[in-house]
């Protein structure tokens, strides 16, 4: 590799490892690099399987959360008319939503893949869907006051009770990502505060709920990688990103309880100027 490719792998690892897990959209950081610093975008495809790094620090991370989730999708095909227990509905709620996403992805993805990727329309995505989710965020920190001085406490688990309607809406939600600027995490995170979710049982759901959609996304990106991109390149790339994804987890979750999301909407309306401003 070129030392530009090692430079390239490296921040591009590292961009994604951070934001990835923040709700201030990875893939907007990402389609922006190649345009602030005039190098060659490396594309949608590259851009994804920076995402699998990440995907595989949440597999590590919450692999205890994971693996009972793995034993109960075998469970499900070979007893699918079992008894309906918190485990069976959490992972339907998982299933729900992914369809959902996949589905809507796969219908928009190419106004995703060009429109999306202007800078004027990240910028845009950041300040909208910023001021969205703080507003999200704020009603309900607004709604849990009231319900710890009225001594309610929120159920921790409320996952396990959605509706079907509920699920369908975080799965629409999520695949709103497709639009760089929008942020995954950032989008889930929001509508499931409006169902009275706390945020770090929201925030686990989002990044386990990420799984499905990365891996099958890389799958179907493979093609697109030949010939265009250095493999050892990507490799530094994604070993860069699940290594910074790790921490990133850690430190996020531990903040995301007594921060709240506004900094991030500050931090998106402040790139987004940025952005205007310079492209």
């Amino acid at each position: 590799m070129t030392h530009l490719e090692v430079l390239s792998a490296l921040l591009y690892g590292f961009i994604q490892g951070v934001t990835e897990f923040l709700p201030v959209s990875s893939s907007g950081h990402l389609a922006l690099i190649p345009k602030f610093l005039d190098w060659k975008d490396p594309g949608v495809a590259f851009d994804l399987w920076m995402h699998v790094g990440t995907a595989l620090a949440v597999l590590v991370y919450f692999y205890r959360q994971i693996f009972p989730l793995v034993t109960e999708l075998f469970s499900c095909v070979v007893s699918p008319t079992a008894k309906i227990t918190p485990k069976r509905a959490y992972l339907f709620n998982i299933i729900v939503a992914t369809v959902v996403t996949g589905v809507l992805a796969l219908s928009g993805k190419h106004l995703g893949e060009t429109v999306g990727r202007l800078p004027v329309a990240i910028g845009l995505n950041l300040i909208l869907f910023g001021l969205f989710m703080f507003g999200a965020d704020f009603i309900a920190a607004q709604r849990e006051r009231v319900h710890a001085h009225e001594g309610i406490e929120n159920l921790p688990e409320r996952l396990n009770q959605l509706r079907i309607k509920e699920s369908i809406f975080i799965g629409v939600f999520q695949a709103m990502a497709i639009f760089p600027g929008v942020s995954r995490s950032g989008a889930t995170l929001s509508i499931m505060r409006m169902m009275s979710i706390s945020r770090a049982e929201a925030a686990s759901f989002s990044f386990i709920l990420s799984l499905p959609i990365i891996f099958i996304g890389a799958i179907m990106k493979i093609g697109d990688l030949e010939g265009a991109i250095n493999f050892y390149e990507l490799a530094l790339g994604v070993s860069v990103s699940f290594i910074v994804g790790i921490m990133t987890i850690h430190f996020f979750l531990k903040m995301i309880k007594k921060i709240g999301l506004g900094i991030f909407c500050v931090y998106r309306i402040i790139l987004a100027i940025f952005i205007f401003y310079y492209l």
